[in-house]
């Protein structure tokens, strides 16, 4: 059997993983010179932030298609396959337009003695594509950060910041208020900005780190727009949602005023109640049974995570990353947490679940049943089986990793809900 082409041209992709953090976006604008992209044809928001980039995306836009524009959208990472990172208004792209682009950008890199890195190459496949296709605006999710992040290379008409936590400490900083500073970093001069921190002295750092680079306008969440009513009704399921509805909303003055987009009350309606986001508090089925899946894989998301399934006894299925805090991550729902099933992720850089149980043992978690498990299907029927023979009604839950949330969604055959 030959093996497949662009298969193997993915694999090496995936083996382009950057080490260390580069020093500045120069190569980035060398490339988008080279590729002619300097320039785009369209619109750029970029939406940086610890936690709600892609729901935020997703409500911006579902919003945007259902007002009649053509909506490029990029994200990471993929939940099942690659191409889920490109869309153009839902549709992903196929494996023969991502050869292409994949091709080109490596033949150009070659050419200009470029050395590439993964997230700067899908960055740049993903500006092509849009271009190829002459989408009306594109969103950009940040990957990382954002002072350096390759999508911060590209010309933007608008910026999001949803969140600051915790997360990429080694990278971004050791406090909230170093990775605010790299999160709004990203921001750009005479350019609005919107943002959904709620922390007082995080915004201070954001609004002053604004003011000495010009960014205007900077519109907060509860202060310049609100927060969207319990009444609207959203395509996302979590209370969390609320915000990334509202910064979607928030953005659609910048983009009438700026840009020349129009949206109708029905477009606006309809958008935020049709947005879908696969693998945040989401239902699925799995052999007749409701798990419940979420990404959330730091202590900010899980603790959103906790209030949405608040006062609900869980049996959940865990996994993680080996360079997690993993106390910090169950933490939050250490009250509602009654079965603990440890499972195995399909990852290098995955914690076993032995030593996931070994850490857990070690910082002294002693108060909930814990169970390690070998196989994905192992761990989803133990959670089942310990759920239903408890005399409560336990919610079941799948959390600790986007990659594990995507194997779950494998396992169902689709990216479907249960609803």
């Amino acid at each position: 059997m030959n093996p497949n082409p662009y298969q193997e041209q993915l694999q090496a992709l995936f083996g382009m993983r950057r080490t260390t953090r580069r020093r500045d976006l120069q190569e980035m604008h060398r490339m988008l010179q080279a590729l002619q992209l300097q320039d785009l044809p369209y619109p750029v928001v970029q939406i940086v932030g610890t936690n709600g980039k892609g729901s935020t995306s997703a409500f911006l836009a579902s919003i945007l298609q259902r007002a009649g524009y053509r909506v490029g959208l990029f994200t990471s990472p993929h939940l099942i396959h690659f191409n889920e990172r490109f869309q153009i208004n839902g549709q992903v792209a196929t494996d023969e337009t991502l050869a292409s682009l994949l091709n080109h950008t490596l033949d150009v890199a070659a050419h200009e003695e470029w050395e590439p890195v993964f997230f700067d190459v899908t960055t740049l496949m993903a500006a092509q594509y849009f271009a190829q296709e002459k989408v009306d605006i594109a969103l950009f999710e940040a990957g990382m950060g954002g002072k350096l992040d390759a999508t911060t290379a590209l010309p933007s008409a608008l910026s999001i910041l949803t969140t600051v936590g915790l997360d990429h400490v080694p990278l971004l900083g050791n406090n909230l208020a170093e990775i605010a500073k790299d999160k709004a970093a990203a921001f750009r001069s005479n350019t609005p900005a919107l943002v959904g921190v709620q922390d007082p002295e995080v915004l201070q750092v954001i609004q002053d780190l604004a003011q000495e680079n010009q960014v205007s306008p900077l519109l907060v969440l509860g202060r310049d727009f609100p927060i969207v009513e319990e009444t609207i009704e959203l395509g996302l399921h979590g209370q969390f949602q609320r915000n990334n509805a509202s910064l979607a909303l928030g953005a659609l003055g910048p983009l009438k005023e700026n840009l020349g987009f129009s949206f109708s009350e029905e477009s606006v309606q309809e958008g935020l109640s049709q947005a879908r986001w696969p693998g945040r508090c989401q239902p699925v089925r799995y052999k007749e049974q409701t798990f419940w899946l979420d990404g959330a894989h730091n202590a900010e998301a899980m603790e959103a995570l906790a209030q949405h399934f608040h006062g609900q006894p869980l049996s959940v299925v865990f996994g993680a990353m080996k360079d997690k805090d993993i106390l910090a991550l169950l933490r939050p729902l250490e009250a509602s947490l009654e079965h603990l099933v440890l499972c195995p992720i399909q990852q290098p850089r995955a914690a076993s679940p032995q030593e996931l149980h070994l850490m857990l043992q070690e910082l002294g978690w002693t108060n909930t049943q814990v169970m390690t498990t070998q196989r994905l299907e192992e761990a989803l029927e133990t959670a089942h089986s310990m759920a239903t023979s408890s005399n409560k009604k336990n919610t079941l839950l799948v959390t600790g990793s986007l990659f594990l949330v995507g194997e779950v969604l494998t396992a169902c055959g689709a990216l479907d809900s249960a609803d």
